[in-house]
């Protein structure tokens, strides 16, 4: 059984709606959080990445180490921006509690991050700022 999507599906369910109340605050401005953003999202928003998972498991139990990666996009010109969103997803999630459904949390641990402007078909101040988190899981023990 894996693991990847009931730790997407807790990320979401702790992100999204913190974005969705805050009144205030880089996240106040953050429209939403998608896998990919609906027609017509207004920037910024935050999209899901890759996400990775690799299995961790002993002799009596099931785990995985899963990589997520959380992407905040603006159109703001410069870095600051998507810079601040990401540090307050950072600030959610990093060695914070998490309900998995159908896991036990180990850990949770931002790794990385960075901010880039993108190229292509995407306006032309577009930046993406890019999250890394290692989520440590394993099935509950059947007694």
């Amino acid at each position: 059984m894996s693991a990847l999507w009931p730790v997407q599906q807790a990320i979401h369910a702790k992100v999204h709606p913190a974005a969705q109340a805050a009144t205030s605050g880089p996240l106040a401005e953050v429209s939403g959080l998608w896998d990919e953003p609906p027609e017509g999202s207004t920037v910024p928003y935050l999209t899901f990445g890759e996400i990775t998972e690799t299995p961790m498991d002993d002799h009596t139990s099931r785990g995985y180490e899963v990589i997520v990666i959380i992407n905040a996009w603006s159109d703001y010109t410069g870095n600051r921006q998507a810079s601040l969103i990401i540090a307050e997803v950072v600030a959610l999630l990093h060695r914070q509690p998490l309900d998995i459904d159908g896991w036990d949390l180990i850990s949770i641990a931002h790794k990385a991050d960075g901010v880039r402007k993108t190229s292509g078909n995407q306006s032309p101040n577009r930046r993406q700022a890019q999250a890394r988190f290692r989520v440590w899981v394993t099935q509950p023990r059947q007694n």
